[in-house]
């Protein structure tokens, strides 16, 4: 969950390789905010999620692990992105 300064922020989310990157647009991050963090021992896929300034924008790097999905909404000043991890179904088919 991040708290927003405002609920017109622009957001933007991309895979890049095995990481999700997500552009908060024409923001600053509050300079108590720029860190690393290790949540591996949250349950969850995500290993650790960096956040700093990057360009005029504030960039938030998300890096898990395995086998993973996510989604992302926002209400109001809120914004949630969620990563899960998918299981794999040994009945399903694959292209090689």
């Amino acid at each position: 969950m991040v708290d927003l300064s405002s609920p017109n922020i622009g957001i933007d989310i991309r895979m890049q390789g095995r990481q999700l990157l997500v552009d908060y647009l024409n923001t600053n991050l509050p300079r108590n905010l720029v860190r690393r963090l290790d949540v591996g021992d949250f349950g969850t896929p995500v290993r650790y999620v960096d956040t700093f300034d990057q360009g005029g924008n504030a960039r938030m790097v998300i890096e898990p692990r395995g086998l993973w999905e996510y989604s992302a909404y926002q209400t109001d000043t809120q914004f949630i992105l969620e990563v899960k991890p998918v299981k794999e179904d040994p009945n399903k088919l694959v292209q090689s």
